[in-house]
């Protein structure tokens, strides 16, 4: 399970159990002045898609839905933690 908190001026995400061992991460400290946008995947058209989709991953786990860790995109390097993409949020930094 996934608990997002924020703490003063930073935005917390934690991973808890399966998710932060298959991650290798236990949590993700974003500054909010980092934050340039927050998009629900499932509103994105199909050429944002495309670019956020991993591509390599470089740590983690990826079994069809599943997809946890470090990954490359099309805009670069990316964290996921999720179980359905199409049902998940991006944090754009």
């Amino acid at each position: 399970m996934v608990q997002i908190c924020i703490k003063g001026e930073n935005l917390i995400i934690k991973l808890r159990g399966f998710e932060k061992i298959a991650a290798l991460k236990g949590s993700l400290k974003i500054p909010f002045n980092c934050i340039e946008r927050v998009a629900y995947v499932k509103e994105l058209d199909d050429t944002e898609k495309e670019q956020i989709y991993p591509k390599m991953r470089l740590g983690g786990l990826s079994i069809g839905e599943i997809i946890y860790g470090r990954f490359t995109t099309g805009l670069g390097l990316a964290f996921f933690a999720t179980k359905k993409l199409e049902r998940s949020i991006v944090i754009y930094i």
